[in-house]
């Protein structure tokens, strides 16, 4: 009965202690000092594990919650980057204060549990930094800022790690609308009048098409990337799921083992009674004294 064709791919029960003792041994191997540095960040800016589920929705959430706090580490090397940069340009501590409350905000928030509102306080911080870049010049546009404008596609990169789809797009139309609210409001300087004059010909147009271009470019890969991680995530629910049904059915097959087994040993214990008793009568019938 073991050799039933049904019971013949399931997995064995060896395999599975294999797997179990190596997922031990991997879950009690001591942490090095950069993990447990990670671990304790991760503690300190991210929710618990427990506000996330197994299916993909939970999964999907807490890799978000993840990368906001890897978002955050960027936010102190920032910090850390401005903070010599004060001693020589003093105006700049405005900067390096707001840059540490929104950062202090987001990793508040991304604690409570609102990833959407964190990541998009570290999308914000972007913004702000990128504008203020632009602002510092007090003669207007340099011929610097169709370069400048790039960087706003580091807050579409950022909403495709932190944010869920329909927020990418959105986010990508208003780093759109940035550069041409700033192209449009702030006059530009001497430099820049003379690379539109020299290079365009007197057309202002033609100095938004590449960082545009490169936004909506950005945009649309990383709203194709999120669809990709979306569906990973579904696939390995799915691996998980089977992989429980798998550990079910091995678990049944082992309790339908067990019962054949205890079946054939009482089978065998009836057939010994049946066969003693069976030579009883033979032993103290009639024909037997007739014979004596």
């Amino acid at each position: 009965m073991m050799n039933h064709p049904s019971l013949r791919s399931i997995p064995r029960s060896g395999d599975l202690d294999e797997e179990l003792i190596l997922k031990t041994t991997q879950e009690q191997r001591p942490l090095g000092f950069w993990r447990r540095l990670w671990h304790g960040w991760l503690w300190l800016t991210g929710p618990r594990l427990e506000r996330f589920g197994m299916d993909p929705t939970g999964q999907e959430d807490l890799r978000r919650s993840q990368m906001v706090s890897v978002l955050l580490v960027l936010v102190v090397a920032a910090i850390c980057v401005l903070v010599p940069d004060v001693f020589i340009q003093p105006r700049l501590i405005v900067s390096l204060f707001v840059d540490a409350g929104l950062g202090l905000l987001a990793a508040f928030l991304n604690r409570a549990g609102k990833t959407t509102l964190a990541g998009l306080i570290c999308i914000l911080l972007v913004d702000l930094g990128v504008t203020a870049a632009i602002l510092n010049n007090s003669t207007g546009l340099s011929s610097l800022a169709p370069s400048i404008f790039s960087l706003y596609l580091i807050a579409v990169l950022d909403a495709g790690v932190v944010l869920s789809r329909p927020w990418i797009v959105a986010i990508g139309f208003v780093q759109m609308g940035l550069i041409l609210a700033l192209f449009t409001l702030i006059h530009p300087d001497a430099s820049l009048l003379l690379l539109i004059k020299s290079d365009y010909n007197g057309q202002g147009y033609p100095v938004l098409v590449p960082p545009i271009l490169l936004i909506m470019c950005t945009t649309a890969i990383v709203w194709l990337y999120s669809a990709g991680v979306q569906r990973a995530l579904v696939r390995a629910s799915r691996a998980e799921e089977l992989a429980e049904a798998r550990a079910r059915i091995h678990e049944q097959a082992r309790q339908i083992a067990e019962q054949n087994q205890r079946l054939e040993h009482g089978i065998s214990l009836l057939q010994e009674v049946h066969a003693r008793l069976a030579k009883i009568p033979l032993a103290n019938s009639p024909s037997s004294h007739f014979k004596r």
